[in-house]
């Protein structure tokens, strides 16, 4: 499909998710490389191949059979599609804001507790010495 899509061989648009290092070395051993999206999303991904009859696919036919009563598919699915629906780039918010009164309002009100605690503590020190 690779080398289809480099010689513009084939009607389908093919989209390939390749990891960086095995990308060069298909563009190393096609001597061409097709045009890499600047924008991804996914930074890793990994992909497997196996023929229709491969040992395996019996084994792993069981193993899926016996997860999707535990619900982890449903729960990687609503995760893909948050994924695919998320903003790519968000501008991060300014930490730094100017402190108001309404902010500070409840600072004030322990400050005030605590001078008037200590007020009464000395009063009353002040009694106890006479």
């Amino acid at each position: 499909m690779y080398d289809q899509s480099l010689k513009e061989e084939t009607r389908a648009k093919y989209a390939f998710l390749i990891e960086a290092k095995l990308y060069d070395v298909i563009d190393n051993f096609f001597n061409q490389s097709l045009p890499v999206m600047q924008n991804e999303k996914i930074s890793k991904s990994t992909g497997y191949i196996m023929p229709k009859n491969h040992m395996l696919l019996l084994h792993m036919k069981k193993l899926f059979d016996d997860l999707i009563p535990t619900g982890i598919f449903e729960h990687l699915k609503q995760y893909g599609i948050w994924f695919l629906h998320r903003p790519i780039y968000k501008i991060p918010a300014d930490p730094r804001k100017i402190l108001s009164m309404f902010d500070l309002e409840f600072g004030f009100i322990i400050f005030l507790a605590a001078l008037c605690v200590s007020t009464v503590v000395f009063i009353c020190e002040l009694f106890l010495w006479v």
